[in-house]
């Protein structure tokens, strides 16, 4: 039998090539990806939150990692400001996992307008998006207008009306 003994011995002994001793274990707990990659989140920390969230969706299967780590992944930029076609597959592929979330589904329609631009083609948005702003989260709707900065995305217009709302109480 072999593996390694983690905490100090507090006795000890050889017995021939037997090992025998007292061992204090202390317990050493796993990180909390989690809430680490959340709080990088929160301060803007994005090259960490991606870290942190990634690890976490490793050990976790959560449709709230996966649009956080797609929030992440965006790293404060617009979504028509990402050079990397890589990485702009990668968050909508996190977001397509979650569709069921509204304000996953919010986030992946405020990325196609903005990649499309679809505010210069004028128009409405589909009349599915106030109905989902509705329907979500309005925690996870600051946060998206957190770190997504779009104002003449009409997606991120419509968000934007509705968080004023929720402050004013209307």
């Amino acid at each position: 039998m072999s593996g390694t003994v983690h905490g100090n011995v507090v006795q000890a002994g050889r017995v021939g090539d037997v090992y025998l001793g007292e061992v204090h274990h202390h317990g050493t707990t796993e990180p909390d990806y989690l809430a680490e990659g959340v709080r990088a989140l929160g301060r803007k920390d994005y090259e960490t939150a991606v870290a942190q969230l990634g690890q976490a969706r490793r050990a976790t299967a959560d449709p709230e990692l996966d649009f956080l780590f797609a929030l992440a992944l965006l790293r404060g930029r617009r979504p028509h400001r990402v050079r990397s076609n890589d990485e702009l597959t990668a968050v909508r592929d996190s977001l397509r996992r979650v569709m069921l979330l509204p304000h996953a589904r919010i986030l992946l329609l405020l990325i196609e307008e903005d990649r499309g631009r679809g505010w210069q083609q004028g128009g409405t948005v589909p009349d599915l998006v106030p109905a989902l702003v509705a329907a979500a989260d309005p925690g996870q709707v600051r946060r998206i207008l957190d770190h997504v900065s779009a104002p003449e995305n009409r997606v991120w217009q419509l968000l934007a009306a509705a968080k004023r709302g929720w402050e004013t109480g209307r």
